[in-house]
């Protein structure tokens, strides 16, 4: 995929394009997972023939409970807001539409996937009254809007100026810098996102972009360090690094799920290194916090290129 879309970048220059060149699909995405089911689900390979399967979003799939509560009402528009679908790896964020190319490729029919629709999309209408049990049945709650995921977070943060950053750590480490009204295309190992788009009258796009680099293993490297009795408890990895002066030259590499940018090795794996007979459980707890500094100095670098 990669070379097929360098090859369209060379042809014609557009930089949705260049910006495929370097896609990388993960685990995490829906690309490959739906892929996987599709290949291996039995149930769903017929459902598909038959035209009776469709693909939820997390957000979609929430909207629709939200909106039909216990009636099953299958009238209800199979949506979904352009934050969620934007991290999916199927969707053009130059185009603002699922890629024709990217189904294309992995021979996913569209037809299957939500409609994508504007953060503050008129159309998501009320809570339905059953949704929320017989207490909330004479409430009417109207559903104002819908962001998703890292996006989301950059609205959280008030991040609404070009050029702001902002940097949330949990499972992993994700850095989104805005980047306004134009998607930029960057050969990092960072990719362009829909940050938020609320139309207006006046421009009907009314999108505004940013770019995303992440780190998965943040949460991970720590509790596998903790199943390897490294330290009790991660509250006390502070005190435990900080009794020593340095890492006595050991180095922790945090990349479980391989290296994203600007390394951009995926086949990478995890490992200390430098430890000799002198190397304390100290020096490793502390090269594995130093292991975290390092790759959001990373993320940081790349943004700025």
């Amino acid at each position: 995929m990669n070379w097929f879309s360098y090859a369209l970048f060379l042809l014609t220059r557009q930089s949705r394009f260049l910006a495929g060149s370097v896609l990388q699909l993960m685990n995490g995405q829906v690309t490959p997972r739906l892929l996987f089911e599709i290949m291996n689900n039995k149930k769903l390979k017929q459902a598909l023939m038959q035209k009776k399967a469709r693909v939820e979003l997390l957000d979609s799939w929430i909207l629709h409970k939200l909106r039909t509560g216990s009636s099953r009402d299958k009238d209800v528009e199979h949506i979904t807001d352009v934050t969620s679908s934007t991290a999916t790896g199927l969707y053009d964020p130059f185009t603002l539409s699922w890629s024709p190319l990217i189904s294309w490729l992995f021979g996913i029919n569209s037809k299957i996937l939500p409609r994508v629709v504007d953060n503050g999309y008129k159309g998501f209408g009320h809570v339905h009254p059953t949704a929320f049990g017989p207490d909330w049945a004479n409430t009417e709650i109207p559903i104002a809007a819908s962001l998703s995921d890292q996006t989301a977070a950059i609205w959280g943060s008030q991040c609404f100026q070009k050029n702001d950053v902002k940097v949330t750590m949990g499972t992993g480490a994700f850095l989104n810098l805005v980047t306004g009204d134009r998607c930029q295309a960057v050969i990092s190992g960072m990719y362009p996102l829909v940050a938020w788009q609320f139309k207006k009258p006046t421009r009907q796009q009314g999108a505004v972009y940013c770019i995303e680099g992440a780190s998965h293993d943040f949460g991970t490297v720590v509790t596998w360090a903790q199943s390897c009795e490294l330290f009790d408890s991660p509250a006390n990895t502070s005190d435990i690094a900080q009794s020593v002066p340095d890492t006595n030259d050991v180095f922790f590499m945090p990349a479980f799920s391989g290296l994203g940018p600007p390394v951009n090795d995926y086949r990478s794996a995890s490992g200390f290194i430098g430890l000799t007979p002198s190397t304390t459980k100290a020096h490793m707890v502390r090269a594995l916090l130093e292991s975290i500094v390092f790759r959001l100095v990373q993320l940081i670098e790349a943004a700025e290129k």
